[in-house]
């Protein structure tokens, strides 16, 4: 069973913005250290079996190149955000 409390502390939160091309933007930051190899981590990141563990289910061309995003299979196709491009994951910043 999961330590709901140690879940909850190991997570860090961070609340701030950023400039974007339509004016500022605000930004929210969840992050988690994991003990893996970088290897583990690519493969969770990117392996469709294993994605849906800690996300949802995902379709798409998993393949490291700007032209081949991929989208979540339950949701509908959104437009990319300001200032972000088609590849970018919903909780990566740039700085």
């Amino acid at each position: 069973m999961i330590d709901v409390t140690h879940q909850i502390n190991a997570v860090r939160r961070r609340v701030g913005s950023r400039v974007i091309e339509a004016g500022e933007g605000h930004v929210v930051t969840l992050s988690q250290t994991y003990d893996t190899t970088v290897e583990d981590l690519w493969d969770a990141c990117t392996n469709p079996e294993r994605i849906p563990r800690w996300f949802l289910p995902v379709t798409g061309d998993f393949r490291a190149t700007p032209t081949a995003p991929s989208r979540a299979a339950t949701r509908p196709a959104a437009s990319p955000r300001p200032g972000s491009s088609p590849g970018t994951s919903p909780g990566s910043s740039s700085g």
